[in-house]
């Protein structure tokens, strides 16, 4: 747009002339020129289109980087909400198979069932118990992606720097704070 609008400018100097035939040694020269480019306007309009074609493609490039931040938002929340009721229900499997391997357990003190099938039950309870350490790794590493998703993930300070019980505090103390619905301090954003 400034490229529109013509160039002005002004120009004083103080000239001296040593040249003895001159009758004036000494004098002064004023000036004010005008320019304008005639090319600049002629392409006015599609500089115009060029600069409103911009700032569309930055609202686009705006609104996608939000849809994509959202559409992570959703499937990190989604995944914890998948994770945490395949937790739930290995752990009731796991109940289950713990309560039908002391049932056999009895079955086989009181000579109704035979010591195979107490074992077969035994290794059955112990793939549940598997099972259900696996989906609670699971549902914490789904919290985990949560909390990086929302930008909330624990401040820690340097790993090789900390003794392994002040380490195991601060990070016991962020999942406290997470469990509670406890945001982080939020810090100032670095000026650019």
């Amino acid at each position: 747009m400034l490229r529109m609008f013509p160039g002005l400018s002004f120009n004083y100097a103080l000239k001296h002339d040593s040249d003895s035939y001159l009758i004036n040694n000494s004098w002064r020269e004023t000036g004010i020129s005008l320019s304008y480019n005639l090319f600049g306007v002629l392409s006015f309009p599609a500089q115009k289109a060029l600069a409103d074609a911009g700032v569309k493609l930055a609202d686009q490039r705006r609104m996608a980087t939000r849809m994509a931040v959202l559409a992570q938002l959703h499937l990190a929340r989604q995944q914890y909400a998948d994770a945490c009721r395949q937790f739930e229900r290995a752990d009731v499997l796991w109940q289950v198979d713990g309560r039908i391997s002391a049932y056999i357990g009895n079955q086989e003190t009181a000579g109704k069932q035979t010591r195979l099938d107490r074992i077969a039950n035994d290794t059955t309870a112990i793939l549940s118990l598997l099972r259900r350490y696996q989906a609670l790794a699971a549902a914490h590493a789904a919290a985990s992606r949560l909390q990086a998703t929302l930008g909330m993930q624990p401040e820690l300070s340097a790993v090789d720097d900390v003794a392994l019980p002040a380490l195991t505090e601060q990070l016991a103390k962020a999942l406290r704070d997470w469990n509670q619905g406890a945001l982080p301090e939020s810090k100032p954003e670095p000026a650019l």
